[in-house]
């Protein structure tokens, strides 16, 4: 099975969001550059998006074309990842209700500080 069709197979059961780990699990005989070489050639195909450190999300079949999928998409899944609690900013949730009237150029997150190192 190929990365792309591991991927298709995903997004057919909903699940629109993988880590690099998730797919070093699944084909661990495959070397880490092999990895990363295909996750390259899919990034550049505008199939998926690199939205954090080793976390991707795939693009749907209506922003390919941009190959830019918006956060409200995928911001659940990647807090989620961070396991942080999170909400969406004041501005940025008016305008996701309809309760703006102008149109937010960015979208906010509030969460708790980064753990230190």
């Amino acid at each position: 099975m190929s990365l792309n069709d591991w991927i298709k197979e995903r997004e057919q059961r909903g699940i629109t969001t993988f880590s690099f780990q998730q797919i070093r699990c699944v084909f661990a005989e495959r070397s880490e550059k092999t990895l990363k070489t295909d996750i390259n050639r899919l990034t550049l195909a505008k199939r998926i998006q690199n939205v954090h450190k080793g976390f991707y999300v795939s693009i749907p079949t209506q922003y390919q074309l941009k190959g830019v999928v918006p956060p409200t998409y995928y911001i659940d899944e990647l807090m989620e990842y961070f396991g942080k609690p999170y909400y969406v900013e004041l501005l940025s949730a008016a305008a996701i209700y309809g309760a703006s009237h102008q149109r937010a150029m960015i979208t906010q997150i509030v969460t708790t500080w980064p753990d230190t190192v």
